[in-house]
């Protein structure tokens, strides 16, 4: 049994492409990054399962990475309306999950 998320550079990679879309809500190519962390996160989990081993800590962890990117996929296609200045979209990301 796992004790904990596994540290490996696979991991490491969609949780680059994960970051980079929540720390940039405003930039026009959001869609496309969203769509690259998306395929990362699905390869990750594919990796996962054919590895045998015990991941449930970070399969959980790719699952809420996920339903996270699709709210911000639905939020760009129906109309992303910048926050005011003085909250940044990250800290509203944040407490959102």
């Amino acid at each position: 049994m796992s004790t904990g998320v596994s540290m490996s550079p696979d991991r490491a990679k969609w949780q680059a492409l994960y970051w980079a879309v929540l720390q940039q809500l405003e930039n026009k190519d959001l869609a496309e990054r969203i769509r690259l962390a998306e395929q990362a996160i699905v390869e990750r989990e594919r990796e996962l399962g054919q590895s045998g081993r015990d991941n449930i800590d970070e399969q959980v962890v790719l699952e809420d990475a996920l339903y996270t990117l699709s709210a911000l996929r639905k939020t760009c296609e129906f109309g992303y309306k910048k926050p005011s200045s003085n909250v940044s979209s990250l800290a509203l990301v944040k407490t959102a999950i």
